[in-house]
């Protein structure tokens, strides 16, 4: 079991703990892995971009690979890559109207990427348009598929995040990327995939036991809770999180932890090993001289003397520099 959350979030651990209560339940060895006692450093990332993952967020990548690296190349694993996005975890009430043309769908995408991104700065260049560098057409008709949806698994599914999630060389099974599976979903009327309400219905009646222990999306609550159940223990995690109090009972009654256990803003700030990984690849790409419109020192030092939580920035320049590295650029 490991968990990351990428782009400059913190690492959380609610799911780690849940993972190991249905492994319990379910009787399935589990082999948690604690990201706190894994050495980041330049060369590991480096080899996460050459496995595949060049031109991604190698943070992400090098915390996903891990599981096939411990496990190797004879063993199978399954991945829940793209389930969300088939489901309808990606729509939002505004995808009813639909879009008049496919130019209004890449400026809503265009926007949605950047304010999803948990940045403070802009990286690219003064008068860069986003929009600009996504395809001038789609791949499907819309009434085949969303144009939200096609922009969604073919940009940045497909270009970005398989090649972070899934590394090459090891035998990956997708149950959610089935043919079947797939045209079942995306081609169901969207009101039936917002909030994943069908594909939830598909789970509890496919596998009622499974889905009645708890889930990470209701703070420990299952997908068949009511809603007031729901709410209630969302509260309850609230205060829990806020009192620290009685730690051990709190999980006896099902209310599990939500732990940070690696804050990247704060690593890069403290002397170890992402603070030198990231201010060895950032001096190296100011040295390129290729991305004159930041000031380099500027980013490091308001970051390191919390003017700002620059880490998104630093961890996505750090990227860049390992991937040109692996361009041999």
């Amino acid at each position: 079991c490991l968990k990351s959350r990428g782009l400059g979030d913190v690492y959380k651990r609610q799911d780690y703990e849940i993972a190991a209560h249905l492994a319990d339940k379910t009787n399935v060895s589990h082999t948690p892995i604690d990201l706190t006692k894994i050495k980041i450093s330049t060369e590991a990332l480096f080899r996460t971009a050459k496995s595949g993952c060049a031109w991604t967020f190698l943070i992400d990548g090098f915390y996903n690979h891990l599981v096939p690296h411990k496990f190797g190349a004879e063993s199978v694993y399954w991945s829940g890559y793209m389930g969300d996005l088939v489901a309808g975890n990606s729509l939002r009430p505004v995808l009813f109207e639909g879009f008049d043309s496919w130019e209004e769908a890449v400026l809503s995408y265009s926007r949605r990427l950047e304010s999803g991104f948990f940045h403070m700065i802009d990286l690219y260049p003064p008068g860069f348009d986003p929009a600009s560098v996504l395809p001038v057409k789609p791949w499907l008709e819309e009434k085949r598929m969303n144009y939200f949806d096609q922009l969604c698994i073919f940009d940045t599914h497909l270009n970005y995040l398989k090649r972070a999630i899934i590394p090459s060389g090891y035998h990956y099974v997708t149950p959610f990327c089935r043919k079947e599976w797939v045209n079942f979903l995306l081609f169901a009327p969207l009101h039936l995939r917002m909030s994943k309400y069908i594909y939830k219905k598909v789970l509890i009646s496919a596998y009622p036991d499974l889905f009645s222990c708890p889930v990470k999306e209701f703070w420990g609550s299952s997908l068949k809770s009511a809603p007031f159940e729901i709410f209630f223990r969302h509260a309850v995690q609230w205060i829990k999180n806020r009192t620290g109090f009685a730690d051990h009972l709190w999980t006896r009654l099902g209310v599990y932890r939500v732990m940070q256990y690696i804050d990247l803003d704060d690593a890069i700030r403290q002397r170890g090993a992402y603070h030198e990984m990231v201010r060895e690849n950032i001096a190296d790409l100011k040295n390129r001289k290729l991305i004159d419109w930041l000031d380099f020192d500027r980013l490091w030092a308001d970051h390191r003397n919390k003017n700002g939580d620059l880490g998104v920035e630093l961890l996505l320049l750090t990227a860049l520099e390992i991937s040109l590295k692996v361009e041999g650029a």
